[in-house]
């Protein structure tokens, strides 16, 4: 199709669905280069770097929309829930009435008020099928959505449902004979893409430790105490191999002791099935609590046993070599892979079709699809139409908080924050630090006037709360090392920002360190998309500002090689300080 017929087919297509749709600019240029692009078939992959205000999701939608009445399918995929729901909001906006799924346990079982994998169907081992005939299925959130998911043209889900779904429940429906509920279509559009690789490789990267140990115990105990069928205790041959993947070092010797933990698991999930078949035949109505926790810790290690499986298999095809074991603490262990190319081509790349990638951070795009293993898609970027005159980006040179550099630079550092503080008492603001370890040692050096501005926090479950007190408080300052994303701090919220370290990702994690000895480019890329999305809290609207200040003088380091990555925009904005 003609340039010319597209625009044609185009217009007609708004008018007859969207006649009130405006389009921010370069919107309707962009849209019509990803359709042109889909229908030549000669790229299987779009990406488009949008900065925010500039619609993604309106792009999104309308590339969906208009290839669906051209005969065409698809999936949106979400990176979490809050971008989940944003889109259910511009599917009811433009009068959209496509499919929708999160994971199971977003569902409440109508009968027994479980989460849904614990639900009344569940725990009597009915398939889907089965289920859709009974009294309780018009009101189950999860079966209605799953079965308007399936069959609906275009249909929103969470990166996480989609991998599931595309390769674990695809290979073991295909197993069976069974149709695939979910197939691949035709094309599929992914939000904020700069997670994919991210959400990928903690998907396939199986957690090992103590937890597994003991839930198999409480499992095997209660198949005992109810005297179901138990052809042997594997509890002690799991106990010694979980012992030795903690303290093994040897690559090929953990390779060989992972499949032994996949054995030990099919074991005590094969005993584990009775508790299925009894709760079945036992409970024709409610299934007692302490079923429901046994068929509770049976899933746990059914989902545990997935993905060591599908990581076994991975380290199989790529090499121990690629094998990272990763300690989080004395008893947990996550094991990542190093080869991620052939990781994203078996499990992503070929399980979809052709995708468009957006982002508002995509740093230098050829970094960016060398390190998701992109070889055929085209680049396109939207420019920003942000007013940026009364956001400047104040960095100071020389004085590094570099782990060789800190000590001598730190009073300096913790000094000229104060002094920001006191330039921005009238404002609300935010500080990334980088860590905990500067965060406390940052606080401490502040005057009680200016602690008592300040709100921190640790740990997620107390990031929440802090966030709330932040958005209550007139004139705080929320301060930690894991703000660089999620927040949308728009006008008064957040007047300024500072970064006091440099987000590197941390060598601690053996992953980070290895990734950097493979694939240095990536190490800075990834740098610098944090720090770009950083940088993106405060400045949510066209005519919304912010002052940025960046205190570690290693930013002139990352600025110097990575130059081509940063955005016009951002570049144009800077003003070097001395230290």
């Amino acid at each position: 199709m003609s340039i010319e017929k597209l625009q044609e087919s185009f217009d007609t297509f708004i008018e007859k669905y969207h006649p009130t749709l405006e389009f921010r600019p370069y919107q309707k240029e962009v849209i019509l280069d990803i359709i042109k692009t889909y229908l030549e078939g000669e790229k299987d992959t779009y990406l488009l770097q949008a900065p925010t205000g500039s619609g993604k999701s309106v792009i999104g939608i309308i590339v969906s929309h208009y290839l669906q009445d051209t005969g065409h399918t698809g999936y949106i995929l979400a990176s979490d829930l809050s971008l989940h729901a944003q889109y259910l909001d511009d599917f009811l906006k433009y009068e959209l009435s496509w499919g929708n799924i999160k994971g199971v346990d977003n569902y409440t079982c109508h009968v027994n008020h479980e989460k849904f994998s614990l639900g009344d169907c569940k725990n009597k081992n009915m398939s889907y099928e089965a289920a859709e005939n009974l009294p309780c299925f018009q009101f189950c959130g999860y079966l209605t959505s799953r079965k308007k998911a399936i069959a609906a043209p275009v249909t929103l889900l969470t990166y996480a449902y989609a991998l599931i779904q595309r390769n674990y429940v695809e290979e073991k429906m295909q197993a069976s004979g069974r149709g695939v509920p979910f197939p691949r279509r035709d094309f599929v559009i992914c939000d904020e893409g700069h997670k994919i690789l991210e959400i990928v490789q903690n998907h396939f990267s199986p957690k090992v430790g103590w937890d597994i140990y003991k839930k198999a115990v409480k499992l095997i105990e209660f198949i005992k105490t109810n005297k179901l069928p138990m052809p042997k205790s594997p509890s002690f041959e799991l106990q010694n191999v979980i012992r030795d993947i903690l303290i093994e070092e040897d690559k090929d010797k953990l390779h060989k002791l992972l499949y032994e933990l996949q054995g030990r698991l099919v074991d005590i999930l094969g005993a584990a099935e009775s508790i299925v078949e009894h709760s079945k035949k036992k409970f024709k109505e409610a299934v007692p609590r302490e079923w429901l926790s046994a068929l509770g810790l049976k899933d746990y290690l059914k989902d545990v046993h997935c993905k060591v499986e599908d990581y076994n298999a991975i380290i199989h095809k790529v090499g121990t070599d690629k094998l990272i074991k990763n300690p989080q603490d004395a008893d947990n262990i996550t094991f990542n892979c190093l080869e991620e190319h052939y990781m994203m081509n078996k499990h992503f790349h070929r399980k979809l079709g052709f995708k468009l990638i957006m982002t508002a951070t995509m740093g230098d795009p050829k970094t960016f699809a060398r390190s998701i293993g992109l070889k055929n898609a085209r680049y396109q970027k939207i420019p920003s139409t942000f007013n940026y005159d009364k956001s400047p980006i104040y960095y100071y040179t020389g004085r590094k908080l570099s782990f060789a550099e800190k000590e001598k630079n730190l009073p300096w550092a913790t000094e000229t924050v104060g002094k920001i503080i006191d330039d921005e008492k009238e404002n609300s603001g935010i500080i990334h630090t980088g860590s905990y370890e500067f965060t406390q040692r940052l606080y401490k050096s502040l005057t009680p006037f200016q602690q008592r501005r300040v709100i921190l926090y640790e740990g997620s479950s107390m990031k929440e709360t802090a966030i709330r007190d932040f958005y209550s408080r007139e004139g705080s300052i929320l301060m930690g090392p894991s703000l660089l994303e999620g927040l949308n701090l728009t006008e008064d919220r957040s007047r300024f920002q500072i970064f006091f370290k440099i987000p590197y990702p941390s060598l601690h994690d053996r992953y980070i360190a290895e990734k950097l000895k493979h694939t240095p480019e990536w190490y800075d890329w990834k740098t610098l998309v944090l720090i770009l999305q950083g940088a993106g809290r405060s400045i949510r609207t066209p005519d919304d500002y912010a002052r940025t200040y960046i205190i570690d003088g290693c930013f002139s380091i990352l600025l110097k090689k990575n130059r081509q990555g940063f955005p016009k925009e951002f570049l144009d904005r800077i003003v070097i300080l001395n230290s």
